[in-house]
């Protein structure tokens, strides 16, 4: 064999003999038997009590099937009043959206903090309290909380 054709022999037979050694230290390397799991995290819905941007106690009594709120909320004039929707979706268990808004006066009126009394009525289940209700004033979510009368 000429030179020239023992150094082609040599490099193809390292170049075979890395690939061989490359495959064995592949193939023996130890592979981890522990099963990965990932979990994705866990989304709950926001509750009324964390995305409520107001709290009013209220009163709740619930009589012939109708549910009825009381409270007293701060309006910005003595003229302006306090209007609402109830809105009971069909589910199970039933859940009510209620939708209260300051309705303002077209009086000329000073501009006085006053204390306003309001009532909202609906009628539901006995369920339809608690987490399955959702009230909002003016847009933004509030919570009820319901206290004794004084």
């Amino acid at each position: 064999m000429e030179p020239q054709n023992n150094t082609k022999l040599v490099i193809v037979l390292l170049v075979l003999l890395t690939l061989a050694i490359a495959a064995g230290v592949y193939y023996s390397w130890p592979s981890s038997d522990i099963p990965v799991v990932i979990t994705p995290p866990v989304t709950e819905e926001p509750r009324a009590i964390d995305i409520a941007t107001k709290t009013i106690l209220v009163t709740h009594n619930y009589l012939n099937g109708e549910h009825i709120y009381e409270g007293r909320l701060d309006l910005q004039t003595p003229c302006d009043s306090i209007d609402y929707d109830a809105k009971i979706e069909e589910t199970f268990p039933e859940k009510v959206l209620v939708s209260m808004r300051t309705v303002k006066s077209k009086q000329v009126c000073a501009q006085v903090i006053t204390e306003k009394p309001f009532t909202v009525k609906y009628k539901a289940g006995p369920t339809a309290v608690g987490e399955n209700l959702s009230v909002t004033l003016d847009g933004k979510p509030i919570l009820f909380i319901v206290g004794e009368k004084g």
